[in-house]
């Protein structure tokens, strides 16, 4: 209810100016290894090879899809794909690709900023996973680094918070290697794989990362 209440207030005038930074769907964010960018409707058919191959690799972590739906076949991504770009361009999520520098340039994950809050919240969710054979290489990490920049610079927002299964170490490394901080439990969170599981809630607020001030995005010619 509070959020409720928070939410209706009007704006400041920098809370205006902050709601009206809505990236292009052009933005790439570039790092050694790995470029990110929205997908494209013509992402569907490699993505899905990508999550069929992983499907055993991203079960424990992620919610179980309605009776009869395949979220990884390819004309359910063209439909998440399509809504994704419709988020992005109303300002309510970010969606990127995480895809290799090699000349193949292999799709190896995803990361999202979902639920964009404005107003005097300016919040978003992360979420993110990466291949089965790439991990251990710190790939989430390097990416995790592009979007906190990009959500902080180009998108504006002042809080990002991650839910995360305990059991799920890799994912907590990801995060308290970016500085999140831990800041509870949420008891029975999210239905995980057909299970009411508790998460950790970690957040991490701009003023904790004044060292990735300064744009690293770029937009496709």
């Amino acid at each position: 209810m509070l959020l409720a209440t928070v939410a209706t207030q009007p704006p400041t005038p920098q809370g205006r100016a902050m709601a009206d930074r809505i990236p292009s769907l052009a933005t790439r964010l570039v790092s050694e290894r790995i470029l990110l960018r929205p997908p494209k409707e013509n992402d569907a058919v490699r993505l899905s090879r990508v999550l069929e191959q992983n499907a055993a690799h991203l079960r424990p972590w992620s919610p179980a899809p309605p009776r009869g739906i395949n979220p990884a076949a390819p004309v359910e991504l063209n439909r998440s794909i399509a809504n994704q770009r419709k988020q992005w361009r109303q300002g309510r999520g970010f969606t990127f690709l995480i895809v290799g520098r090699e000349r193949t340039a292999p799709i190896l994950g995803r990361v999202a900023l979902s639920e964009v809050v404005r107003g005097v919240f300016q919040n978003a969710y992360v979420g993110y996973w990466t291949v089965r054979e790439r991990g251990g290489q710190g790939l989430a990490s390097e990416a995790l680094k592009l979007v906190i920049r990009f959500a902080f610079q180009e998108a504006g927002l002042h809080r990002l918070q991650a839910a995360v299964m305990s059991s799920n170490r890799p994912s907590r490394r990801v995060l308290e290697k970016a500085r999140f901080r831990m800041e509870g439990t949420s008891e029975r969170y999210l239905q995980i794989n057909g299970r009411w599981e508790d998460h950790l809630i970690y957040a991490l607020t701009s003023e904790e990362r004044c060292d990735l001030r300064g744009s690293t995005a770029t937009e496709e010619p």
